[in-house]
């Protein structure tokens, strides 16, 4: 799989003029197979979804609060906010299938996700990503500053400032770095198995 890196400065021309993004933004483009390979995990393993491609497994629900795991099949349980030291600490803690789990790294993280162009109005042509709903049922929407967002946490701490670490956005396709004290949902890793 080849990637392009390109990193946006926080202006933007677009069809209707200069766009403002409160946040440099760095949005990788893809070129991945339109189906990726998973496995569901069945019997010890449910609750948890392999990636044949990178051999990471990971957990098919977002964390809930207080680090609880949702367990329901269609990931319908409450999905819960948390600071990235929270994040980093709840992924740590969990007890879940005895596997040893983590927070992925920012690579590992867009690593689920496939790109696909689409067209819009006001741009020319945007990157969309698309984690597969068919594994990873229910991605939650938080709201900040009037906005949808569905930032999850990454491990990767900010090389421009310590006090950011990276993010990825299933809803925008994009991964922002986020201040530490702010809040995003958690999905844990664990391997390469």
């Amino acid at each position: 799989m080849m990637d392009w890196i390109k990193k946006y400065n926080v202006w933007r021309k677009g069809k209707k003029g200069i766009v403002y993004a409160p946040f440099v933004v760095l949005f990788v483009f893809s070129l991945a197979l339109a189906s990726r390979q998973y496995e569901e995990g069945t019997g010890e393993l449910s609750g948890t979804v392999l990636d044949i491609t990178t051999g990471l497994r990971w957990t098919k629900c977002s964390m809930m609060a207080g680090g609880a795991i949702d367990e329901s099949s269609d990931c319908s349980g409450t999905a819960e906010l948390y600071t990235w030291e929270n994040s980093v600490a709840v992924c740590r803690s969990l007890t879940f299938k005895g596997k040893k789990w983590r927070l992925p790294n920012i690579r590992e993280l867009q690593s689920i996700v496939t790109y696909y162009k689409k067209i819009d109005p006001f741009f020319d042509s945007l990157k969309v990503s698309q984690i597969d709903l068919t594994y990873f049922p229910n991605i939650p929407r938080g709201t900040e500053s009037g906005f949808y967002h569905s930032h999850y946490w990454s491990s990767s701490t900010y090389r421009e400032d310590k006090a950011r670490a990276w993010s990825f956005d299933f809803l925008w396709g994009a991964s922002p770095g986020r201040w530490k004290t702010q809040t995003s949902f958690v999905r844990c890793v664990s391997g390469p198995e």
